[in-house]
């Protein structure tokens, strides 16, 4: 797939978002995340519609403007190598079961509160 195809594509679904958010929150709220908005939240969805706008018409201008660099479709060595020597020294064990115990200790903590199951 190219660049000007992910492009196109991108710049269609956010305009359309973005306009169906500005004409109508409430509905499009409800079909994307199937929930209800208050004030608060037909504003913030409005802002939003107005970001998703920009951000598509933004995404449209690129098109046959952006080129994909040709270093991002070849693998980098010397990143490789660089990720492999930060990576190996780490103890992944020792980091799970550290996270075991902090999620015992958050879910014990969070029990003591009342009205938390």
């Amino acid at each position: 797939m190219n660049s000007r195809l992910i492009f196109r594509i991108s710049a269609i679904v956010e305009i359309g978002t973005g306009v169906a958010l500005l004409v109508a929150p409430l509905l499009t709220i409800d079909l994307l995340f199937g929930g209800e908005l208050g004030p608060v939240g037909i504003a913030v969805a409005r802002v939003l519609g107005v970001g998703l706008l920009s951000v598509g018409v933004a995404a449209w201008g690129g098109i046959g403007v952006y080129k994909m660099p040709p270093h991002m479709f070849h693998d980098n060595d010397e990143a490789h190598g660089a990720a492999v020597d930060y990576l190996t020294p780490l103890d992944f064990d020792a980091m799970s079961a550290h996270k075991k115990e902090l999620v015992a200790y958050a879910t014990e903590g969070l029990k003591a509160i009342d009205g938390i199951k």
